[in-house]
């Protein structure tokens, strides 16, 4: 008899092979709540990577403005229509950066950079920081 009772807990232990419904229901639970936490903090964080992106895409444009300053024989900023393909501008900026119209536009898409041609300042805001900026893309 004692031999049966063995053989019955080896049939039990070999027929359960897989999961319960209610070990996937927590499981999915689980998956669920996780992604519920992690994707908002994804979106902050890419949102704010596009800032820093742009930020820094406004410091080259602003340094080679000044470089261009320092090459030129009057000592002058370029003018803001310099910033594109083909303008004066070309030989001190990357291809990629610049485009038939102007500057690639900003990585947040609600902005835009702006250059003040007075003193080589470049920012990436929405709005025009002031009335002698003008826009580069």
């Amino acid at each position: 008899m004692e031999m049966n009772l063995m053989k019955m807990d080896v049939i039990k232990k070999k027929k359960r092979k897989g999961f319960t419904l209610i070990e996937l229901i927590v499981v999915i639970a689980i998956l669920g709540i996780l992604a519920a936490i992690a994707i908002p903090r994804f979106s902050s964080t890419l949102s704010g990577a596009k800032d820093k992106s742009d930020t820094a895409t406004a410091k080259v444009l602003q340094s080679s403005a000044q470089t261009f300053q320092v090459n030129s024989a009057t000592n002058a900023l370029p003018a803001a229509g310099d910033f594109k393909s083909g303008g004066s501008m070309a030989s001190y900026l990357s291809v990629d950066d610049l485009t038939s119209t102007g500057v690639k536009a900003c990585q947040n898409t609600s902005n835009k950079f702006w250059y003040d041609g007075a003193t080589g300042d470049v920012k990436c805001l929405a709005t025009t920081p002031g009335s002698t900026y003008a826009a580069l893309n």
